[in-house]
C-alpha cells in the first residue's frame, strides 16, 4: 500500500488521477518556466558551430528550446586547455551557473606540451571546472588533434 494512502485512514480517497492531458499541460508549462542551461565551450570547432547556429532556421539553440534547453556558446579559435578556467569564470560572473558543460579543447596543445604534463593539466583543469560549477555532474570533455 502507498504511504500516502495509509495517511487517509478509513476515508475514501477523493483525489483524481493525473490524466495524459493534464500531464501534457504540466510538461508544456514547465518547458517555458524551466530551462536547462548548457554551456558549449571550445576551440575553433565550437566557434564555427556557434556562427553556423546563428544563421540556421532553428536558431542559436538548434531548436532545443522546445525541449527546455538553452545553449550558451563560447568558442575561441586556438583555444588551449589553459584558457578554459578564465572563460568559465567569466561565464559564471556573466550568466550564473550552468546545468551542463560541454568542453572541446586540448587538441591545440598536442605537440606543444609533453603528453604526460598535458594529461595532468587536463585533469587539473577539469577538477577546477567541476568545483567552479558546484560539483558539475554534467561535464563532458573531448579533445582531438586538429591536424
Amino acid at each position: 500500500m502507498l504511504k500516502g494512502m495509509q495517511r487517509l485512514g478509513k476515508r475514501v480517497d477523493s483525489r483524481k488521477p493525473i490524466t495524459v492531458d493534464v500531464l501534457k499541460r504540466i510538461i508544456l508549462i514547465l518547458q517555458h518556466v524551466w530551462n536547462f542551461v548548457v554551456w558549449i565551450i571550445g576551440s575553433s570547432l565550437v566557434a564555427k558551430a556557434s556562427s553556423h547556429s546563428q544563421i540556421r532556421t532553428l536558431g542559436n539553440d538548434l531548436g532545443l528550446h522546445k525541449l527546455g534547453y538553452k545553449l550558451m556558446w563560447a568558442g575561441m579559435s586556438g583555444m588551449s586547455v589553459y584558457n578554459v578556467v578564465p572563460i568559465v569564470e567569466n561565464l559564471i560572473h556573466c550568466c550564473g551557473l550552468p546545468d551542463a558543460v560541454l568542453l572541446h579543447c586540448g587538441g591545440n596543445d598536442i605537440g606543444l606540451v609533453n603528453c604526460g604534463k598535458l594529461l595532468f593539466d587536463i585533469k587539473f583543469m577539469l577538477d577546477i571546472v567541476v568545483r567552479m560549477v558546484n560539483g558539475g555532474n554534467n561535464i563532458f570533455f573531448q579533445a582531438f588533434y586538429p591536424g
